[in-house]
């Protein structure tokens, strides 16, 4: 488990640690609580308890570890709620064919990640082979303008425990900064100055190359 990354993935936000079937409960609570207090349609709460079921459910069958985060975000004037699902898996191998309708969780939803998808207004994917993966998923309370939606594939040289390269994106208002630091060589020595970089981006993303 890549502790740093968790916590890079889930900063800020009402979080829990998804351990049992009791953890996704209270996660689903959570998204409601928030929904409810930005007084969200109650069609739009529905979905984004059902997007958290999938997701902490998905963690509890195939990840070491898991968090879930709800947190409020805002588009052109309009409250919606991001949910941010981090763990210390294994990674989704193919998020492209997992999206095109593979089967959900037996003890979920049953909805899948297409059905998430489907559920979410927006998508976003930072997967790490042998490390873990981070789905964002954004719901609004109305009809918004859709924006990009990204995907960060990862994974180590051959060999290697640990990659050398790192990236991030960030949203702030109207922008999307994306930013993928290659640090010279591979493995831990290489994976430092990488981190360092994208630290220094995420710390000001709004701050000129």
């Amino acid at each position: 488990m890549d502790a740093l990354l968790i916590e890079r993935w889930v900063a800020g936000g009402d979080r829990t640690s998804i351990h049992d079937e009791a953890d996704v409960t209270v996660a689903q609570q959570a998204a409601r609580a928030l929904g409810l207090r930005l007084r969200l349609p109650e069609a739009v709460i529905e979905s984004l308890t059902l997007i958290v079921r999938e997701l902490a459910t998905n963690q509890l069958r195939h990840a070491r570890y898991g968090v879930i985060a709800v947190r409020a975000v805002e588009r052109d004037g309009v409250d919606g709620v991001e949910v941010v699902a981090a763990d210390g898996g294994e990674g989704i191998r193919n998020a492209g064919a997992s999206l095109d309708g593979g089967p959900g969780s037996d003890e979920g939803a049953g909805i899948g990640l297409s059905g998430v998808q489907r559920h979410a207004d927006e998508l976003d994917f930072d997967v790490r082979l042998g490390i873990g993966t981070c789905v964002r998923a954004r719901r609004y309370a109305a009809r918004v303008a859709h924006r990009r939606e990204v995907a960060i594939l990862g994974r180590s040289c051959e060999g290697e425990r640990v990659s050398g390269d790192d990236a991030t994106f960030e949203r702030r208002g109207a922008s999307l900064v994306l930013a993928l630091a290659d640090g010279l060589g591979h493995g831990p020595e290489a994976q430092e100055p990488a981190r360092r970089a994208i630290g220094v981006v995420r710390a000001a993303p709004e701050a000129p190359l």
